[in-house]
């Protein structure tokens, strides 16, 4: 209920309440960030089915570039986290 007040982060109350739970933050922040998987999950296939008349193939490039770039930074913090976690 507290992440409907206006102006009220979904993750920060998330993180929040786990920790009052006595939950430790690295459970926290992964808690939050497993549950936000499905809302992007949503709003990006939402997203589609509104614009999918504005899709064609020359955004295809565009696309792909976005995956390449996104599985790149994917890795580099991957690495860097498991890196300084250790």
């Amino acid at each position: 209920c507290l992440a409907m007040i206006p102006g009220v982060s979904r993750s920060g109350a998330t993180i929040v309440g786990a920790m009052l739970l006595k939950g430790d933050r690295r459970s926290a922040a992964e808690f939050s960030f497993f549950l936000s998987i499905p809302t992007m999950i949503a709003a990006t296939g939402y997203d589609l089915y509104k614009s999918w008349h504005m899709l064609d193939w020359s955004a295809l490039n565009e696309i792909a570039v976005g995956f390449v770039v996104a599985g790149a930074l994917y890795a580099a913090v991957r690495k860097l986290t498991v890196r300084s976690a250790a």
